[in-house]
């Protein structure tokens, strides 16, 4: 349908059918014709009903009667798939044709008042798509603004995302547009970070539109000083987003501005950076504040520090060990200063904190002898350990987009903990190694087919593993670890080389907010449901994703979101929309419960192997958390009574 002509396509939204260019009459309006003007054939005179004009057959092109108010007739269909289908061919016509999408702008208005919430969602997304040919009018605006009134989510969602994208006519249209988002703020408020968003699109699309009602938004009167607004409010917050986005582009708008909002503007420079932009029409004490931006070279100086600590290794360990505690420390700030290098700087940073934590372990020499352990230093090699674990977990889990290089030196490291764990259970502890020992030589074989899989050499460590493990007839974990001790005290981990653009996995909580000290009080023995909003970054795999619920009785719950509730923003970002149920007996006074994001990897890696699962002290070794927790006060009352 490209290459359909626009008279053509014209006609389709049109239920008048015509022939040869020229409106076809129905057979129902050519008889009241004849009823209306007496020329009815009665019969006593010869061919008296023939035709007033003699038509050529060849000369009349008819149209196809289907192709006449097609899309009319599919828009009104009984069967929503049919009506699907007719706004994706809408959508993707309109898009080739300017004015053929401003013909469309009524009809795809028009189902947003469809029974089926599935079809408002559509054409709320396909008039989207087309917002760069039309220009909405204050008629259609009406219809349009009425469906943010709509009790589903993404419906409200998705009609602030097609105002953010749209050209309004006039300065009622934005008024109109402003007014209806603060209602929809004030009835639902969890929709604050898209309206926000909204608006700013809203306010830097249309300054012109934006400038005859600063004075209207903001109250300002010409003559008398007027209260200086909360800036609590999310309302005020909405206005001043719309407000200093127009004011980019519009440098008549900064005198109108009173000094307060001035102020105002600072503070949301500073904690909506991603909303508010800067503005330099400011006045010179307002622009002194802003922070020029200075080139830095700060990948230049990460290779700088890991190139130091490849260096080390020939250095004596106290040494070393200075050097990595120092590389550490200015990794973790330079992962706060610069976030394009956070991802890289953290990995680094692991990978670094567990080479020193294996120089920690093994200088001890007692390490592997459980009644030295038993009489000093136990607890501290044992947390050592388990903090190497942990460690090192982390850095295989967390971090994506590595080279197979990269990954292939981190699973390296990952079997040198294994191999240090092993040794320090059989020779340290008198726990059973069984599982333990079956779990690395499971890892060594992976590990092997990684390596040939990619055609990559292994390190001076792994190497000599891979020659003893295939000269030991019985793999008993006595003799694994008296093969494994001399190799881990002869080998050092080798230098991590970073070279991709790395990613890590973490997640972001907007509600609950945890910062309402009032509790929600429920039932003691029913549900209390908390509604979860959060953005996950870098999962490669959703099913892993856990909601962590612990509470002050220190009981913790793993709840499995549904997958439906998962919903994708782009290849690597999903947004997580569900109500965490809770639920627990009477407390005497309200309590914090604390809400988290976590990864789960009981059930694939290294948790496939039930008995080194046992075998792990810690469940926390199979989890790893996204972010901080949230807390959230709540208060399980008494059942009451009846009289």
């Amino acid at each position: 349908m490209t290459n359909v002509s626009y008279k053509f396509l014209e006609q389709t939204l049109d239920k008048r059918l015509m022939s040869n260019m020229r409106k076809k009459r129905s057979a129902h309006e050519r008889q009241k014709e004849s009823y209306q003007t007496g020329e009815w054939a009665s019969g006593k005179k010869w061919a008296d009903d023939a035709p007033r004009e003699t038509v050529d057959a060849n000369s009349v092109n008819l149209i196809s009667t289907g192709a006449c108010g097609a899309i009319v007739h599919g828009l009104e269909d009984e069967f929503l798939e049919v009506r699907n289908a007719t706004l994706d061919s809408l959508c993707e016509l309109a898009l080739q044709s300017h004015s053929f999408a401003i013909l469309s702008i009524d009809f795809l208005v028009d189902m947003f008042n469809d029974e089926i919430e599935e079809v408002r969602l559509k054409a709320v997304h396909c008039l989207t798509k087309i917002s760069n040919h039309i220009v909405l009018r204050e008629d259609q605006l009406e219809t349009i603004l009425a469906v943010l009134e709509d009790f589903a989510t993404d419906i409200r969602e998705a009609v602030h995302s097609m105002l953010a994208c749209c050209h309004l006519s006039t300065d009622k249209c934005l008024k109109m547009c402003v007014d209806h988002l603060l209602e929809n703020l004030k009835r639902y408020p969890q929709d604050k970070r898209s309206i926000w968003k909204c608006l700013q699109q809203l306010g830097s699309r249309h300054p012109e539109l934006t400038l005859p009602l600063v004075t209207d938004l903001l109250g300002i009167h010409p003559f008398f000083d007027t209260p200086e607004p909360d800036m609590d409010d999310p309302a005020y917050i909405s206005i001043l987003i719309l407000i200093f986005n127009s004011a980019c582009t519009c440098p008549t708008m900064i005198p109108l501005l009173e000094q307060h909002t001035l102020k105002h503007y600072s503070y949301l420079r500073d904690s909506l950076s991603n909303l508010v932009p800067p503005i330099k029409y400011l006045s010179q004490g307002q622009s002194k504040r802003e922070v020029k931006e200075v080139s830095t070279n700060t990948m230049a100086f990460l290779q700088n520090e890991l190139d130091k600590i490849a260096r080390a290794e020939k250095l004596n360990a106290l040494t070393r060990q200075r050097l990595q505690e120092t590389a550490i420390q200015d990794l973790s700030r330079l992962a706060k200063i610069d976030l394009s290098l956070a991802a890289s700087a953290s990995c680094a940073s692991h990978y670094i904190q567990c080479q020193l934590l294996f120089a920690k372990i093994l200088q001890n020499k007692n390490w592997c002898c459980s009644s030295m352990l038993a009489l000093q230093h136990g607890n501290t090699v044992k947390n050592a350990v388990e903090q190497l674990l942990q460690t090192s977990f982390r850095l295989s889990h967390v971090f994506v987009g590595l080279t197979p290089t990269e990954v292939a030196t981190i699973m390296q490291l990952r079997l040198k903990v294994f191999a240090l764990h092993l040794v320090y259970i059989v020779r340290g502890s008198n726990s059973s190694a069984l599982a333990l020992c079956d779990h690395f030589l499971n890892q060594v074989e992976n590990l092997q087919k990684y390596l040939y899989q990619n055609n990559l050499c292994s390190d001076a460590f792994v190497d000599a593993v891979f020659r003893e493990m295939d000269q030991l007839e019985d793999p008993k974990p006595g003799t694994v670890a008296r093969i494994l001790q001399p190799l881990l005290q002869s080998y050092h981990s080798p230098a991590l080389r970073l070279t991709s653009a790395v990613r890590q996995t973490k997640a972001v909580i907007y509600e609950p907010t945890g910062d309402s000290d009032t509790p929600l009080k429920f039932t003691a023995g029913l549900l209390l449901g908390i509604n979860l909003d959060a953005e996950i970054e870098n999962v490669t795999d959703l099913k892993t994703v856990r909601i962590m619920v612990k509470y002050p009785d220190q009981q913790c719950q793993m709840i499995l979101p549904k997958s439906a509730d998962f919903r994708e923003i782009d290849s690597n970002r999903h947004r997580l929309v569900t109500t965490v149920l809770l639920s627990h007996n009477v407390w005497s006074e309200a309590c914090q419960v604390e809400i988290g994001l976590t990864l789960d990897f009981t059930e694939a890696g290294m948790g496939s192997n039930k008995n080194y699962q046992k075998t792990v002290s810690k469940s926390e070794e199979n989890t790893i958390e996204l972010c901080d927790p949230v807390k959230v006060t709540i208060s399980p009352k008494p059942i009451k009574k009846g009289i």
